[in-house]
């Protein structure tokens, strides 16, 4: 085999690859490595090959541009022997493949066309639908639930208010997420590089006056909105409508979904924008931990 490189694919130490600035070592939804888990399986009952198989698998998948035989083997706890059998024989089935130019391992197409049977967003609507309506009666406003596809945010869950309110986004539609509550959450969580691969792609046509289209002045925003755990719409997307939104994180710490409050002008001044953030971030750990997702350390 080809002499194996001792970075990330793009040159850099493994753990500074792709914009990562955690440690090496990933995480399972409990906060326990994938090292560890690997370790414990002979004495936990498990089926020790699945384990190792699965968690190879899992690693991989934290690093799409690939990883070198080697540090796929640090990241596992596994002898490279250990490991070679067990890419190779994923090989065979499409779950990983190897880049021979490079000397990388990366997921393969059938672990796609096997992850894309899990319907996300719909567990996360129906886990975040309790914890909607909850927050919906206490406050009174209208909660909604929407995840990132192709540049927007997209509604997926919704408990109406009973309250008056002269024009509402329903389930269904699909909104640019840089000028959403829900959407500006996700980003502000987003690694560097995916986020400039995101503003460079991204459409900032005005939807309203108060519409940002100052890509410098949204990473100001960004920045404030993953510092408090939640992020704001002053009239962004409509006009006489505020939002209030706050992630929904996977079990790699990754924001897949979010939750939001939107109401009327004159229902949601700007005092009680930060009442509601808190509450829309304590009502998005509940979904988070939910799903047996992982919120940065500090939101805890």
């Amino acid at each position: 085999m080809a002499t194996q490189l001792e970075n990330g694919a793009d040159g850099a130490p493994l753990g500074q690859s792709l914009g990562r600035t955690h440690d090496t070592q990933v995480r399972s939804e409990d906060g326990t490595g994938i090292a560890d888990i690997i370790r414990n399986a002979g004495s936990s009952g498990q089926v020790q090959s699945l384990v190792r198989a699965l968690g190879t698998l899992e690693v991989l998948a934290d690093y799409p541009e690939g990883l070198t035989l080697t540090k796929l083997a640090e990241a596992t706890g596994l002898a490279r022997s250990t490991t070679h059998r067990l890419l190779t024989t994923m090989d065979a089935m499409q779950f990983v493949m190897f880049d021979a130019k490079r000397s990388l391992w990366r997921v393969g197409p059938r672990a796609f066309s096997v992850g894309s049977a899990f319907d996300g967003a719909g567990v996360i609507k129906r886990l975040s639908t309790p914890v909607a309506a909850a927050l919906s009666m206490d406050c009174r406003e209208t909660v909604n639930v929407v995840v990132m596809q192709d540049n927007s945010q997209i509604y997926v869950g919704q408990k109406v208010t009973p309250l008056p309110t002269p024009f509402r986004l329903r389930e269904g539609d699909r909104l640019p997420a840089q000028y959403g509550a829900g959407g500006k959450s996700m980003l502000s969580y987003w690694e560097d590089a995916q986020l400039a691969e995101y503003l460079q792609a991204c459409d900032f046509t005005r939807r309203t006056g108060k519409s940002n289209t100052d890509v410098g002045l949204l990473r100001e925003k960004l920045k404030l909105a993953h510092e408090r755990g939640y992020a704001f719409d002053c009239e962004e997307n409509l006009n006489d409508l505020r939002c209030v939104g706050a992630p929904i994180f996977d079990h790699r710490g990754k924001p897949v979904a979010a939750i939001s409050i939107s109401a009327p002008l004159n229902r949601m001044p700007k005092d009680r924008m930060h009442s509601l953030g808190r509450a829309i971030k304590a009502a998005s750990a509940k979904v988070t931990e939910s799903i047996n997702g992982i919120a940065p350390r500090h939101l805890n």
